[in-house]
């Protein structure tokens, strides 16, 4: 849920959209968030409403910026699983950094891509760098801090 809120996934479903379309593929767009619902509660109606149409395959971003999302996210894995559902995970894995789940991943090298972003401020003359992130951010973010 809320995927199009964010910068970076909306050029990416749209591309898997695309791509899905050109293959004969149906693709389920599913955005089950209100502004009385919480993130949590709109993960797991929508992962309920995928079983209950009988996809096959789910792109999965885990839930981020709460204290709970390692719960909510291997809830959300665990019943898709069982329903026979393959999942690949988008940009960050169920598991903080080390640990690394058995699902497929597509992501970034994000520990290169921090050092990129920290190299070219200082080659633009900067002195300082502070990377800003909110509360229980994915941990990809701590690993482009530490980049």
């Amino acid at each position: 849920p809320g995927l199009g809120e964010t910068e970076i996934f909306d050029p990416i479903c749209g591309e898997i959209a695309r791509c899905c379309q050109k293959t004969g593929f149906n693709l389920l767009w599913g955005d089950r968030m209100s502004e009385e619902t919480d993130i949590a509660e709109a993960a797991l109606s929508l992962c309920q409403h995928y079983i209950d149409q009988g996809v096959r395959g789910v792109f999965f971003a885990p839930i981020e910026l709460t204290s709970d999302m390692r719960t909510i996210n291997e809830r959300i894995a665990n019943k898709l699983e069982s329903a026979g559902i393959a999942i690949i995970l988008l940009d960050r894995d169920l598991l903080a950094f080390p640990e690394r789940s058995r699902f497929d991943l597509v992501g970034i090298d994000n520990f290169r891509a921090g050092y990129r972003q920290a190299r070219h401020l200082m080659d633009m003359g900067c002195k300082r760098i502070v990377y800003v992130a909110k509360p229980y951010s994915a941990y990809t973010v701590d690993i482009r801090t530490a980049g």
